[in-house]
């Protein structure tokens, strides 16, 4: 009798033991699942977090990129009016000058006030000086100072010329092809011209 009764116990221990057991992978499978579906939810949110966050920076990026393009062009219209302005003033005691600030004024950005003022500037009589090539001109350039021009044209040379009187002050020879464009350096005392073949030509001036 007590022989069955150990065995029994023995039993009833061994089957307590498989359902502590069964019991324990039962929770640590729901605790395993529980911490994928947490650890899923969280790349879930991570993901949203991170889109939205990759829209707000967008969102802001154009918006920079707007207003950069709008004070740019703001700059460029208050340059205008103030060259326009310029040019108003130079109008009766420089007409070349009141004519270059003119021209960069419309070239910078084309307000209402500097097509005006070149307008006006160039209605004037004594503006009307002929600057001859044997050929077609194609390009032309003031100096920093407003008080000569350099021209470019087919007959492969560049000119400079007093933009009051029209006379020649320098000639730019030797190009191997077409010259194409001109530009005076910033302090208006050298002048470098560039064809379409072979290297630019520069020249220093006098006075």
């Amino acid at each position: 009798m007590r022989v069955e009764t150990r065995k029994f116990q023995k039993e009833r221990e061994r089957q307590q033991e498989q359902l502590a057991n069964a019991k324990r992978l039962r929770e640590g499978a729901e605790a395993g699942a529980l911490s994928e579906a947490r650890v899923a939810e969280a790349a879930r949110k991570s993901a949203k977090r991170t889109k939205w966050f990759s829209s707000a920076l967008a969102v802001l990026l154009l918006g920079s990129l707007g207003l950069a393009w709008y004070a740019q062009r703001q700059q460029a219209i208050a340059e205008s009016r103030q060259l326009a302005a310029q040019a108003r003033q130079n109008l009766d005691r420089d007409p070349a000058s009141s004519l270059a600030l003119a021209i960069r004024a419309v070239r910078r950005f084309r307000t209402e006030q500097a097509e005006v003022e070149l307008n006006a500037a160039l209605s004037l009589p004594q503006l009307h000086v002929i600057l001859h090539h044997d050929v077609p001109v194609f390009t032309a350039a003031f100096s920093p100072d407003s008080k000569r021009v350099v021209t470019v044209s087919a007959d492969k040379t560049a000119r400079v010329w007093d933009a009051e009187s029209g006379r020649v002050l320098a000639t730019l020879t030797g190009h191997q092809g077409t010259v194409y464009t001109a530009a005076f350096s910033p302090d208006g005392k050298r002048v470098r011209a560039a064809a379409t073949r072979g290297s630019p030509l520069e020249r220093r001036l006098k006075g």
